[in-house]
């Protein structure tokens, strides 16, 4: 899924409304993302898509609609 700061940001709300925030890093910049901290956000996007029923590459639509 491309992660760029409106997913990023919707990711960390994501986590937050379902009471897993303290998984993700705190969110910074796209450029200041390490590849460690990207890995942890992917992951969490695939476990939230999941749960939601679609393939994650679709959570970017989503994301981004509910800005």
């Amino acid at each position: 899924m491309p992660l760029d700061g409106i997913v990023g940001v919707a990711l960390v709300k994501a986590a937050c409304d379902c009471g897993q925030l303290r998984r993700l890093p705190r969110w910074r910049t796209i450029k200041g993302l390490t590849r460690e901290d990207s890995d942890t956000y992917q992951a969490f996007a695939s476990e939230l898509a999941e749960e939601k029923g679609f393939a994650r590459v679709h959570l970017d639509v989503v994301l981004w609609g509910a800005r």
